[in-house]
């Protein structure tokens, strides 16, 4: 039972990160993110207790800012969640071609890390089952699109998403 906990908690981790991205970039109507409506207003909050009514221009930056914490807390979430799945696999399913397999949450880090970036440069891998292999195939495809995410978030309505939280208003 304990051995499919982790990899449960890292599906839904990674569900509720990727159903965020939809609503927030895909969906684009201010307010339907999970968390990314309230880490814009946590952002805009920090910057405009940050700039005085001498450095009004530090707001300007507000945006670009979101943008930028969105995208790094997307990132970091996701990476989490996978090693959430990889970690009970350490060792057994997915093991280092090079020497003996660290079985600790530091390395499935690591190796989600890698397997969620495009080019993935570890000597990480599944050994054993098919579905194995899915798990790095899936953790790619998800980086792939959260990379994809900056163009299609020029594209959609994210400038009113940003907008409201310039402002406050709801």
């Amino acid at each position: 039972m304990v051995r499919w906990f982790e990899p449960i908690l890292g599906t839904v981790l990674m569900a509720a990160v990727l159903a965020d991205v939809f609503l927030t970039v895909l969906y684009a109507r201010a307010g339907t993110g999970i968390m990314s409506d309230r880490l814009a207003r946590l952002v805009w909050l920090a910057v405009r207790a940050v700039a005085s009514n001498r450095n009004k221009h530090l707001l300007s930056f507000c945006g670009p800012l979101i943008v930028v914490a969105l995208l790094l807390t997307w990132s970091i979430l996701l990476a989490l969640g996978a090693a959430l799945v990889v970690h009970p696999l350490l060792g057994t399913s997915i093991t280092n071609s090079n020497q003996e397999t660290p079985t600790d949450f530091v390395t499935a880090l690591y190796v989600a890390g890698g397997s969620l970036s495009i080019v993935g440069g570890s000597s990480f891998g599944p050994q054993r089952r098919r579905w194995d292999r899915l798990v790095h195939l899936v953790g790619n495809s998800m980086a792939y699109e959260v990379a994809d995410i900056d163009p299609a978030m020029q594209r959609t309505q994210t400038p009113i998403f940003l907008s409201e939280h310039r402002g406050g208003a709801r």
